[in-house]
Parts: structure tokens; sequence; C-alpha cells
């Protein structure tokens, strides 16, 4: 991703919103009840991980935080943590394939299709990846869901049907098939 950064304050010294703005999302609230899990661990794995200052992202929008991701990937047992909190929101469905959502998510979507004991695909190479399966799209921090939208596309285009959508860190996501379930741990705005 290609990030432009600027001193606290802004490129053009204007001023921050200091609010702390990382929340644990209304279905990472019931994975932590299901596991018995400390919501506050959740927030200091992603807060561990957030970079105050300005940016520019890819994307074209400014935000006074940037979410390192790889940071997350520094310490494997707290992204397998998060991994199994993700895990156990789809625990009950009828999962065939995972797969992830941009190469950076690749451990993140084997973590998890481990977890469920699924095969994990790198990415719908052909019909018969996804043909007449149930599949699982996995991305470890979703901004806009430009790329969540074009996998739910190609998948369909494969004779698959999208099960859900399990992000980490949800930036404002915009899923344009509101009938997909959608999970995410955290909302970092």
């Amino acid at each position: 991703m290609n990030i432009e950064h600027w001193p606290l304050g802004g490129k053009d010294n204007k001023e921050i919103d200091r609010e702390d703005s990382i929340q644990i999302s209304d279905t990472g609230k019931a994975a932590l009840e299901r596991c018995a899990e400390n919501p506050v661990r959740v927030f200091d794995i992603i807060d561990s991980a957030r970079i105050r200052g300005c940016f520019k992202l890819s994307n074209g929008k400014e935000s006074s935080e940037y979410f390192d991701k790889e940071k997350f990937y520094q310490n494997p047992e707290q992204i397998s943590f998060l991994c199994a909190l993700l895990a156990e929101s789809f625990s009950r469905d009828q999962v065939d394939v995972v797969i992830p959502v941009g190469e950076s998510s690749s451990f993140v979507a084997k973590s998890i299709a481990d977890r469920l004991h699924k095969i994990t695909r790198r990415e719908v190479s052909s019909e018969s990846d996804v043909e007449n399966n149930y599949v699982l799209l996995v991305q470890d921090v979703a901004c806009s869901g430009k790329s969540i939208n074009d996998a739910v596309e190609s998948i369909r285009q494969s004779g698959g049907n999208v099960l859900g959508i399990a992000v980490i860190v949800d930036r404002g996501v915009n899923i344009e098939d509101k009938s997909i379930r959608f999970v995410s741990l955290t909302e970092l705005k």
C-alpha cells in the first residue's frame, strides 16, 4: 500500500482528532463472550499496531491513524488469538473453503481454516476451486471493501457461494451484498 506520512499536526498543520477510535465491534464482543476472553486483550493487540499521525492512504483517504498490519505478524501468538476469535464466529457454519482477500491475509486465512479444519486457497484460480462450495473470505485490514466486493463477484462467477466475510480490523468497509454475513473484531474509523 502506498502511504504518505506527515508529522503530527498534518501536512498543512491541521488539527487531528485525538479521540480514541478503536472499538470492539458487536460481532467481536460476541466472539469474546463465547470464548470467555477479555476485550482489553483484543484492544491492546490492535492498539499495538496503530500509528498516529497524518496519513494519505492509497485509496486517497486521509487518516489520523494508520494500522501497521506488519506489526501483527511479529507476534504469532497474538495473531493466532485473533484468528481463533474469528474462527469461533463461523464454527457452526458450513464453511468448505477459506480464501484470503489479498496476499497479506494468507496467514490469517490459513490460521482460520486450520481451526475450522477446512481447506484454504490462495485465490480463486478455477471454477473447481469453489464451485458448489461455501466460501469464507478473510482479510486482515479492510478499508473500503472494494477488494472484498471484487472477490465476492469472482467467487460467484466461479459457481461458489460466499457464506461470510471475516476481518480483524474494519476501517469503514462497504459490502455491496448486505445478505452476506460480515464479522469484524474491531472498528477503526
